[in-house]
């Protein structure tokens, strides 16, 4: 039930995707109204808490707290709006980047030459290692042990058991 809803949702999202220019009015909605609502709460929050940390003050100056709170809602809501509508924009935004890109005609990430080997880059080749790897830990280990176990005689070419 649940894997043909997400196809569904990737397939809307890949439409929205493609046609980005049409859907930008509909998205700087989404924004704006996603602005009023979160920025609308955080003033709100602010408010009940400056009414019960300052009570006299904020008596006094309620209207005015009132009046910049829904300005500064209002504004950065609009701003929102308005920077996500030319953000919709061909060669706007993220896009510019990749404009700016092939301009320079650099290679997007992931393609072109890897710059110390000059081989393509992308999926890189399954190599044979061509010496096993060292044993970093060998000493660390050993070095614990040499305190109780009794050094090897050198009369002997078989190790001694510790005592």
């Amino acid at each position: 039930m649940i894997t043909p809803i997400g196809i569904l949702a990737v397939n809307a999202s890949a439409f929205v995707m493609t046609h980005l220019v049409a859907f930008r009015i509909g998205i700087a909605a989404c924004a704006v109204v996603s602005g009023l609502v979160l920025n609308g709460l955080t003033a709100w929050w602010l408010l009940r808490l400056v009414s019960r940390q300052a009570p006299p003050l904020y008596r006094e100056y309620r209207l005015w707290a009132l009046g910049a709170s829904v300005l500064i809602v209002l504004l950065t809501a609009a701003a929102g709006g308005y920077l996500t509508y030319l953000g919709g924009w061909p060669g706007s935004g993220a896009s510019s980047l990749s404009r700016s890109r092939l301009a320079k005609k650099e290679p997007p990430a992931g393609e072109g030459l890897h710059p110390w080997t000059d081989e393509p880059r992308g999926v890189e080749p399954l190599r044979a290692p061509s010496a096993p790897p060292p044993h970093e830990w060998g000493g660390v280990f050993f070095t614990s042990c040499r305190a109780t176990c009794r050094p090897a005689s050198r009369s002997s070419s078989s190790p001694q058991a510790p005592r």
